[in-house]
């Protein structure tokens, strides 16, 4: 079993992810259609996951909780969008429909995990 740390910017941020239980992370846009070491690490560790891992929720150095890694369908994770796997910046109103965390803030969004509380989160 593995275990990844998810560090949120604030509360908010968490409660959002625990009512959803959905966690993505917000990338910045690929350069030159390339991307960056740590592009390639969070997709790696996307890769990595697996139904049971746990993740761990950070906010200013401290943990909120713990979520276990869940399938729906077919996994535990997946792709925002087709496309979201190449290095090329797309506009919101060109992917919209197409969509599965489906708001013009969730663009950089390229790949989510989906968990369930575990135990409990503290918000």
């Amino acid at each position: 079993m593995a275990g990844y740390i998810m560090s949120l910017n604030n509360k908010q941020s968490l409660e959002e992810c625990i009512k959803l239980g959905i966690y993505s992370t917000n990338l910045s846009e690929p350069k030159n259609n390339l991307w960056k070491i740590h592009h390639e690490g969070t997709f790696a560790d996307y890769f990595g996951m697996k139904e049971g891992d746990n993740i761990y929720f950070f906010i200013d150095r401290k943990i909120y909780g713990i979520g276990e890694l869940i399938t729906v369908k077919h996994d535990c994770k997946y792709w925002n969008y087709p496309g979201a796997d190449k290095p090329e910046n797309y506009e919101y109103k060109d992917v919209k429909d197409i969509m599965i965390l489906n708001n013009k803030n969730n663009i950089d969004n390229r790949c989510f995990c989906i968990f369930k509380s575990y135990p409990n989160f503290f918000a």
